[in-house]
């Protein structure tokens, strides 16, 4: 006989043995079994005071060879003695107790997805007298058991009493009632149990408590262990609606709109435990409900979603918790429900105008983020990066329009110098021209005048984002400031193809820019807006050459020059390469031939900014920051070889037998190629 007849066979008999003790021949072997599992709890505590695992196991296994053989017959009977029912209940506290120390509080801003999320662990149940996963099992086993074996009614009604009335079990209490839950069998009959424990577990009283150490308007201090201990908590409520969701399945629909919000506030949550419980029950009721998935959930669902979310958002003083709602809601849509985020988005803008709300600026930030990095993924938007043109092939586009006499006039030169012209020559050639228009006119038929077509509504948003967003680029708050540069970098790009909305928003951005180049104690910042620098430079090119070369080149070229000396003899081993200064000169080595060339810079400037790079041809600077110098010039004699020609020459000779003198003449070598 195998071990799965074996098994099959040891149920049999024990669910006979079960149901044989409801007799009265068989009473006095029911007061030894009970007796016996009084003994078997009684000796848990001892068991796990220890570190012996297969003692633990071996108990954990006598308590639940004890419930088997009551069984649903008898179980329930046997706990209705006052004794029996706290000594089991606050033993499986005991052994449950969770460690709350390891606990961090550090947030993070970022929505995963499920899909890359292949195995959801469970890193708030961490257990102070246990560490292996087998007991663990082990102990859900048990609980299971108890409500598998009718005994769902007392338990639970113990263990919410517990929830209410003994904050120091609570999350013990939650953990244990929760894996109690995934023992029901007949969900239709236990629906008023079901009920009392979700609207325990979504009682503002447990649900709404301090993720954060702070002080509250009353003066009550949060303190890290009370907060540890409160995230906790919320992880297991919320992974309690998903356990019953999964229980329930198309059942749990009666509970849907009850607790589909205060789900998506956790699984928008900035705490990445939090999150993680947040998503994972997300994801047990998505499948529950009928969905494919997490996106259908949404869509589905988006009347719903706009309506509370709107609302909400009118009162965000006192409902804080509706964007990390709406974080989600973005991350899971898709482009079909656009119209209905579109009226949240404006909601949104009018919200963050209001200065009442200035508190809140960074999470109206976080939500602009989001749209933005939804708007590029719906549209499938990517960086489009062209081959750059030389300067003498550009020159050849001149002097072939020349020939052909196919001027531009996109952008006359009307200096007297390029017209050959005084000023009243061309302002008698200019009325001139006017009155042989009008006469032309006069002639024709009216043609109707061409009208460039209406925005789309992606683009009208992202417009409105944008503008918006801009205002917080002089921000004091590092972090506002930093969000507001990365969504106008990722925003721009979505315009792109939409001059007339991509060149105001150009010069608007323009202005409150500038100023962050001269941050020079603040590297992150000059690292962000550069970056913002290289979209506009590629975008917009020359509409902002002049600007650049006069505002702005001036801070970068400082900044190298000030960090050259910072990153000298800086080796592989030092700290400095950890720094946000290095990585600031990465950034801008590595970029800066491209914002030149998409400008056209003029040669002085060109010449001024190799000056700058000379510094980190030397052979005493990190050698990540002699490559991307090395592959600065490679981009640039591409570009304009006769003014690197010029410069390497000079370097060559002033550069014999020195520090310079390897990195010269490797550039020289390429040149010659």
């Amino acid at each position: 006989m195998g071990m799965i007849e074996v098994k099959q066979k040891s149920k049999e008999i024990l669910k006979e043995l079960s149901h044989n003790l409801s007799l009265n021949t068989f009473k006095s072997l029911l007061e030894n079994l009970e007796e016996g599992f009084y003994n078997g709890i009684i000796s848990l505590p001892r068991k796990f005071n220890g570190i012996d695992e297969k003692e633990q196991l071996a108990a954990l296994n006598l308590v639940i060879g004890y419930i088997n053989v009551l069984g649903e017959h008898k179980l329930e009977h046997v706990l209705l003695s006052a004794k029996h029912l706290e000594t089991l209940m606050f033993t499986l506290i005991h052994v449950s107790d969770l460690e709350k120390s390891n606990i961090s509080l550090l947030e993070e801003y970022k929505v995963h997805d499920l899909e890359t999320m292949s195995n959801l662990r469970t890193p708030w149940k961490n257990f102070r007298h246990f560490k292996e996963d087998s007991v663990r099992d082990k102990l859900e086993k048990l609980c299971a058991l108890l409500a598998r074996s009718g005994a769902l009614e007392i338990v639970s009604d113990f263990l919410l009493n517990t929830i209410i009335y003994h904050a120091e079990h609570r999350k013990e209490a939650i953990f244990i009632l929760n894996e109690t839950i995934t023992g029901i069998n007949a969900p239709d009959e236990s629906m008023s149990v079901i009920g009392n424990i979700l609207n325990t577990y979504i009682d503002s009283s447990y649900w709404y408590v301090p993720l954060s150490v702070s002080v509250d308007d009353f003066g009550y201090a949060n303190i890290l262990a009370d907060v540890q201990n409160n995230v906790i908590q919320v992880c297991l409520l919320v992974e309690g609606l998903g356990k019953l969701a999964s229980v329930l399945q198309n059942n749990f629909r009666q509970f849907f709109l009850k607790t589909l919000f205060l789900v998506l506030e956790r699984a928008g949550s900035s705490h990445p435990l939090v999150k993680a419980a947040g998503l994972s029950a997300l994801k047990n009721i998505t499948g529950a409900c009928g969905y494919p998935s997490i996106t259908d959930l949404i869509n589905d669902n988006i009347d719903f979603f706009s309506y509370h979310v709107e609302r909400k958002l009118n009162r965000i003083q006192d409902n804080e918790s509706v964007l990390e709602v709406l974080t989600v809601v973005l991350k899971y849509s898709t482009v079909n429900v656009l119209h209905h985020i579109a009226g949240i988005i404006k909601e949104v803008l009018i919200q963050s105008c209001d200065k009442f709300k200035e508190k809140n600026a960074t999470a109206f930030l976080r939500v602009f983020e989001i749209f933005i990095h939804c708007l590029r993924k719906w549209y499938s938007i990517e960086v489009k990066v062209e081959p750059f043109k030389s300067k003498a092939d550009k020159l050849d586009e001149v002097e072939q329009f020349e020939v052909t006499g196919l001027k531009m006039e996109e952008e006359p030169d009307f200096s007297d110098i390029i017209m050959g012209k005084t000023a009243e020559e061309m302002y008698k050639e200019d009325m001139e021209k006017q009155q042989s228009e009008l006469e032309k006119e006069t002639e024709q038929p009216e043609v109707e005048e061409y009208k460039k077509p209406d925005p789309p509504l992606h683009i009208k948003l992202t417009v409105a984002v944008l503008s918006r967003t801009l205002h917080f680029l002089p921000s004091k708050d590092k972090t506002r400031k930093l969000l507001a540069l990365t969504i106008l970098n990722y925003g721009i790009e979505i315009i792109r193809d939409w001059e007339d909305e991509l060149l105001p928003i150009v010069h608007q951005i323009w202005s409150p820019l500038v100023p962050r180049f001269k941050e020079f104690d603040n590297p992150l910042t000059i690292n962000y807006s550069f970056q913002l620098l290289v979209t506009l430079a590629r975008l917009s090119k020359d509409f902002i050459r002049m600007r650049t070369t006069k505002e702005v080149m001036p801070s970068i070229l400082q900044v190298l020059n000030m960090l050259s000396q910072e990153s000298y003899l800086k080796d592989k081993g030092s700290a400095y390469r950890y720094s946000q200064g290095y990585k600031l000169q990465l950034t801008i080595l590595e970029n800066l031939a491209t914002v030149l060339i998409n400008l056209d810079i003029q040669e002085e400037k060109l010449c001024e900014t190799m000056d700058s790079l000379f510094k980190y041809l030397c052979n005493k600077q990190p050698v990540p920051l002699q490559l991307s110098s090395i592959e600065f010039f490679k981009s640039l004699m591409a570009y304009d070889p006769k003014s690197v020609e010029m410069k390497l020459e000079t370097w060559q000779k002033e550069n014999v037998n020195n520090e310079y003198e390897k990195n010269i003449k490797q550039l020289c070598t390429l040149l010659t190629k």
